[in-house]
């Protein structure tokens, strides 16, 4: 298996925090890059300095540090960047690729009933889940 899944209790249990700190989060960062949408706009930005000031966001940095730390079995300097996939049921990423990236993943914080399909094989979302 070439993938790794967590399941974060943290995001779980404070799931109403997270789910409404996105909220905030999102409208302020269409505002930043002129109302485009916040997928597209990946590269202007990263989630965990937006989220600066928020307890739940730092405990989940940590965490995501932790976890990949954990997967890629190296302890040298990384960068990681995070962004928000906030969108409609009808807006759902199509089948794209994370090519040079040492690795990728999501974490899902508000997945609603959705699974993501990967080439070979399937994800159920769930509050909480991380996928690399």
């Amino acid at each position: 298996m070439d993938y790794k899944l967590w399941d974060i209790e943290f995001i779980e249990a404070n799931k109403d925090t997270f789910v409404e700190q996105c909220h905030m989060f999102h409208k302020a960062i269409q505002e930043s890059v002129d109302d485009e949408d916040t997928t597209r706009a990946y590269r202007k930005y990263n989630i965990f300095q937006v989220a600066g000031g928020s307890y739940g966001f730092y405990i989940l940095y940590k965490t995501v540090i932790q976890n990949i730390r954990e997967y890629v079995e190296d302890d040298r300097p990384l960068w990681m960047s995070g962004w928000l996939n906030f969108h409609d049921p009808s807006e759902v990423l199509d089948w794209h690729s994370h090519y040079g990236s040492l690795c990728h993943g999501y974490l899902s914080i508000d997945p609603k009933n959705t699974t993501t399909k990967f080439e070979g094989y399937d994800i159920e979302n769930k509050v909480g889940r991380m996928y690399l």
